[in-house]
């Protein structure tokens, strides 16, 4: 199956090299209203809150910037579909009782050009109906996020169907996805429980529990 080459933006934020003192304090200052600005633009195309991030920036811009670094990870991993990062991505967040982040995963997915029919799949837990990558992928995210010992037997069918490369980058995509929940619930700006939507379409069918 062929997916655009670009599954979501790259990054919301250009690399910038954090700086301390006085020095340090002015560029933040400066640099506060183009990142609040791509922050508030963000929120607006996909209906999410990112007050977590500009709560960041204001109590340490140097950490936030470091937080930036994943934002493009998040956006793609090398030897990834955007179906089996949805599906890593998902899994994760899913985990983490995260239920905003779950939605922004599906929304990017759909804007990768990942079909509805295996986003409602993947919402659903239908193996059977998931494209073979994603299936793949998402057998061994939820089994090595359960610690299922059978998370061996799920990565070595990932990596002689897909090659290892598969499997580094689900194993890449679970461990940055669940950042952005912990980070969120840390600085107070969690929320678990949301209905699950496709496009116009109910994923969940009701609220969706995201553990």
């Amino acid at each position: 199956m062929a997916y655009p080459t670009n599954p979501a933006p790259a990054s919301l934020f250009p690399p910038a090299r954090p700086r301390g003192g006085l020095a340090g304090r002015l560029i933040a200052a400066l640099l506060r209203p183009p990142v609040t600005g791509r922050i508030a633009a963000f929120e607006r195309r996909y209906r999410y809150r990112m007050d977590y991030a500009r709560q960041l920036y204001d109590a340490s811009p140097a950490a936030f910037w470091q937080l930036a670094k994943l934002f493009g990870i998040a956006g793609g991993v090398p030897g990834l579909s955007p179906a089996m990062l949805v599906a890593a991505k998902f899994a994760a967040t899913r985990r983490e009782d995260c239920g905003p982040c779950a939605q922004l995963v599906l929304d990017l997915a759909l804007e990768a050009g990942v079909p509805a029919a295996a986003l409602r799949a993947l919402v659903a837990g239908d193996a059977t109906a998931m494209p073979e990558d994603m299936r793949l992928a998402w057998r061994y995210a939820e089994a090595a996020l359960a610690r299922d010992p059978e998370s061996e037997t799920h990565a070595r069918a990932l990596g002689e169907r897909l090659g290892p490369q598969a499997v580094a980058g689900v194993a890449l995509a679970l461990s940055v996805a669940r950042t952005f929940p912990t980070l969120k619930y840390a600085l107070g700006h969690g929320r678990s429980c949301q209905r699950l939507v496709v496009g116009a379409d109910n994923a969940g069918g009701g609220e969706a529990q995201t553990r």
